[in-house]
């Protein structure tokens, strides 16, 4: 009787233990990013369905991928270093090359369609058909970003200190904490979309629409810009791999 309290008293602490070393490292792993995203949508005009899409992708995305690891390497994430991984090998240089033909065939595509748009007549303005296809495209674009937050979240130190904490838990508990680390470290992203479910959203969103469409001019242009030099960098980094065998900048592992 006396081991079986102890064994419980033991289970308690282990688990308060856990869960406020969660709370510490969902602080630390904050990232406001995803909530400005979001609000700029919420101007460009999405339908609210896409803000909540596209939370529930990252949280509940990352807090999948945090379990996985979690379950697959636990404390030995530690001795893994990302970035050397993802640059060492003709392998890494095929994959950097082939999202660089992606990147930049995204890019070219935005050109494309700004130039089509320009031409347009008034009727495939905001309101009209064209406008509704964008929306849509707009709502795709908003759930991809999201997977790509979750794709890279491994690199985030605090992430990782929760895969080590989490691989010494049982599951159930680890589960628990990666849904709170993902809620904590994208709280405003959270606050916003449960306000958007809750249809308490209307006068934000008519306030970003009003700075949005002032903006969007110059945001799109320089998105734009960015894109292709990403894409173009991406590009050459692989090539001077795939001719050289080395790349443009390689990391020192310690």
């Amino acid at each position: 009787m006396a081991g079986a309290g102890i064994a419980l008293v033991r289970r308690r602490r282990l688990m308060t233990g856990f869960l406020l070393g969660t709370v510490a490292a969902g602080l630390a792993g904050f990232d406001p990013a995803s909530f400005l995203i979001a609000l700029g949508a919420l101007g460009a005009g999405v339908r609210r369905r896409a803000i909540i899409t596209f939370t529930a992708v990252i949280v509940g995305g990352t807090a999948l991928w945090g379990l996985v690891l979690s379950s697959l390497l636990g404390p030995r994430i530690g001795d893994l270093h990302w970035l050397h991984l993802a640059r060492s090998g003709d392998l890494a240089a095929g994959i950097e090359l082939a999202l660089a033909v992606v990147v930049l065939g995204w890019g070219i595509s935005r050109v494309v369609r700004a130039r089509r748009r320009a031409a347009a007549t008034p009727d495939a303005g905001p309101g009209g058909r064209d406008g509704g296809r964008r929306r849509s495209g707009n709502s795709r674009g908003l759930a991809m970003i999201g997977a790509g937050f979750v794709a890279v979240v491994a690199g985030d130190p605090a992430f990782d200190l929760q895969v080590i904490e989490s691989g010494r838990v049982p599951v159930p508990l680890g589960a628990a904490g990666w849904l709170l680390w993902s809620v904590l470290s994208q709280f405003p992203l959270v606050i916003l979309a449960v306000a958007v479910a809750a249809g308490r959203y209307r006068r934000l969103a008519r306030i970003m629409r009003s700075e949005w469409l002032r903006a969007a001019p110059a945001i799109g242009l320089l998105a734009t810009a960015l894109i292709l030099a990403a894409g173009l960098l991406l590009a050459l980094d692989a090539a001077d791999r795939l001719l050289t065998g080395q790349f443009l900048w390689n990391p020192r592992v310690r």
